[in-house]
């Protein structure tokens, strides 16, 4: 047993996906033309909220999923962004698997322990294939990005600061020198501002 009866008009008109507040209110007079009874019009007039609040949370779901989606592509851009590949890493493809370790600056057990954990048995005179270098990818930039930072911290660039620049725009002889040449007493220095 229902508490709230069943009316074929109102599901028939919920099943729009949209509609005009002129065409609710068009709807709610119909119906209650159609239905004198007291008892009848209250108990359309709640299945009608309880659509219309249906209705709205179905929107709000919408648009909380559409906002959803929105955001997990602007953070899978994000990241795709964020991802920068070392330049020597196309290198690297076409190395056989010592040669990448030496580039690496890892031993060679390392590296084969590590391609083992991806899944890849190889030996170490042979070359990655395209797919195994694509798993691999990602290790082999972010060990090469770290060999970037510790050459800049072991060999840091020096900032050369010219200190011997005039200052003024008289690029003659300035007034020390010729305090300096002619002695203090005749020479007046009056500081302009």
């Amino acid at each position: 047993m229902s508490l709230i009866k069943s009316f074929p008009e109102v599901e028939a008109f919920f099943i729009q996906s949209r509609f005009t507040d002129e065409q609710l209110l068009k709807f709610v007079t119909d119906i209650e033309a159609k239905y004198r009874d007291a008892e009848l019009r209250n108990s359309i007039s709640s299945l009608i909220k309880l659509k219309l609040l249906q209705f709205e949370l179905q929107a709000l779901d919408q648009t909380a999923h559409k906002r959803d989606i929105a955001i997990q592509k602007i953070k899978a851009k994000k990241h795709q962004e964020k991802i920068e590949f070392h330049g020597d890493l196309e290198e690297l493809r076409y190395l056989s698997i010592e040669n990448i370790a030496v580039k690496l600056k890892w031993s060679l057990n390392k590296l084969t322990t590590l391609l083992k954990q991806k899944n890849i048995d190889q030996q170490s005179s042979s070359t990655l294939n395209d797919k195994s270098f694509e798993t691999v990818k990602d290790m082999c930039n972010a060990r090469l990005i770290a060999l970037d930072r510790l050459n800049k911290v072991k060999n840091p660039v020096k900032i050369i600061n010219n200190k011997n620049k005039q200052k003024s725009l008289y690029k003659g002889i300035d007034v020390y020198n010729k305090i300096e040449a002619l002695g203090l007493g005749k020479v007046i220095y009056i500081r302009k501002k």
